[in-house]
C-alpha cells in the first residue's frame, strides 16, 4: 500500500464505526443523551489515529501493513 492507500484505508476505519454508530445512539439514547457517547468514541478514534502516525513517525514506515509486521511480526500481519 502506498501513502495514499494508507490515509484512506485509516480513515475507513476510524470513520466506520462512529457511521454505524450515530442511528442507532440516536434510537436509544434520544438527542439529550446521544452526543456523549458519539464525543467518546470521537477522542478515543482521534487518539488510536494520533498513536499510528506517532508510531510510524518514529519508526519511519508509512505502509499500515509494514507498521503491523514491524511491531507484531509477519504471523499477525495476514491476520491483520
Amino acid at each position: 500500500m502506498n501513502c495514499f492507500q494508507t490515509f484512506f484505508a485509516c480513515i475507513k476505519g476510524y470513520t466506520t464505526t462512529s457511521i454505524f454508530m450515530i442511528p442507532i445512539a440516536f434510537k436509544e439514547g434520544g438527542w439529550l443523551f446521544s452526543p456523549f457517547p458519539l464525543v467518546v468514541m470521537c477522542i478515543i478514534e482521534t487518539t488510536s489515529a494520533v498513536r499510528l502516525i506517532q508510531a510510524a513517525r518514529n519508526v519511519g514506515i508509512y505502509s499500515y501493513p509494514d507498521l503491523v509486521e514491524y511491531a507484531l511480526g509477519p504471523t499477525f500481519k495476514n491476520v491483520f
